[in-house]
């Protein structure tokens, strides 16, 4: 069954839609949804640095712009445009030492990540994570945002945000060769 989606989504499927057949309007809506939608996350993953931020945030309207014609209108509009902030936010960090990056991870799998283990592993297991999920885990686990607030940048409900979550964790734990809980 699907879960009808919400008006702020089907308004910005739509506006997809019109947007990647070169509609400019379209395409200015976009951006400004892209900046309501991103901006927190830009702002927290730049720690509050306002120039870092904006940049960041450019960087998400680029992506998104590049990838209008990828996006799947049967999907949350928001949780697309969130998810490829989280990409771009990830991605800065990805120039961040090693550690941190492992650090982040070991509460998402509930176990230490081994000294051994590289940084990309790591990412590649969250890249193979599907995109929804994947944004869950980094809001949760890398910005520290509310079950409430993921579920309202996601769309969907706070206990169905909080089972793909757990979902998420088990498979990045089986990833990673954590085990199980």
């Amino acid at each position: 069954m699907t879960t009808p989606l919400a008006p702020i989504d089907q308004a910005g499927a739509e506006a997809c839609r019109r947007a990647s057949r070169g509609d400019r309007a379209a395409l200015g809506e976009l951006l400004v949804w892209a900046r309501r939608a991103a901006w927190p996350l830009c702002f927290r993953g730049a720690a509050g640095r306002h120039a870092d931020a904006e940049d960041l945030l450019q960087e998400t309207m680029l992506k998104a712009i590049r990838g209008i014609h990828g996006y799947d209108p049967a999907r949350p509009f928001t949780a697309w445009l969130v998810g490829i902030a989280a990409r771009v936010v990830a991605d800065g960090r990805r120039l961040t030492p090693r550690a941190r990056t492992l650090e982040a991870v070991e509460p998402m799998v509930d176990a230490p990540v081994p000294e051994s283990d590289d940084a990309e592993r790591v990412h590649r297991a969250m890249d193979r994570i599907d995109p929804v999920t994947r944004t869950i885990l980094l809001l949760r686990y890398t910005e520290d945002f509310s079950w409430d607030e993921i579920a309202q940048l996601v769309g969907m409900g706070r206990e169905a945000v909080k089972k793909r979550l757990m979902r998420g964790r088990e498979e990045l734990r089986a990833m990673l060769g954590g085990g199980s809980t």
